[in-house]
């Protein structure tokens, strides 16, 4: 066995894990979209409540309405906030997630190089023997023919 065969197993492996490691990206990317999504989705809410709520106490509102303002608004804030650290928690994810990646990679492109390396000094000690034989074969070819004139 060849030592490039060898090293087929090892090849497959590292670019089975570099694919699995780009597909946790595509996922992850994904997720931290998701969650910017739904950190815009409730920003844009508390501007349309706020404008809307704005509105309403030009038309004059009570005391109740205003506390019940505060308190939604209050809640929506904290909805906002958690978002936010959901946000960052995914990009935080995303962040390491490139980072196996990349390791993944870099690991694959060097059994890769490997791997070529190995193939070629096979190849060349191929070609050396080859010649040899050749060159021993027309070593014996012309001292026979030196015998036998």
């Amino acid at each position: 066995m060849k030592r490039s065969d060898s090293l087929d197993m090892v090849q497959q492996h590292a670019a089975r894990t570099e694919r699995e490691r780009a597909e946790r990206v595509g996922a992850a990317e994904r997720h931290l979209v998701e969650m910017q999504q739904k950190l815009a989705a409730l920003e844009r809410y508390r501007g349309e409540y706020e404008s809307g709520f704005a509105s309403r106490a030009g038309a004059g509102t009570d005391v109740i309405g205003m506390r019940d303002f505060q308190t939604f608004l209050a809640r929506l804030g904290e909805a906002i906030a958690q978002q936010r650290e959901l946000v960052a928690l995914a990009q935080n994810v995303l962040d390491a997630e490139r980072s196996n990646w990349r390791e993944a990679a870099q690991r694959a492109h060097v059994v890769d190089t490997l791997a070529e390396r190995w193939q070629g000094e096979e190849s060349r000690a191929a070609n050396r023997r080859d010649q040899q034989e050749s060159d021993e074969l027309s070593s014996q070819r012309a001292t026979a023919k030196e015998r036998n004139p």
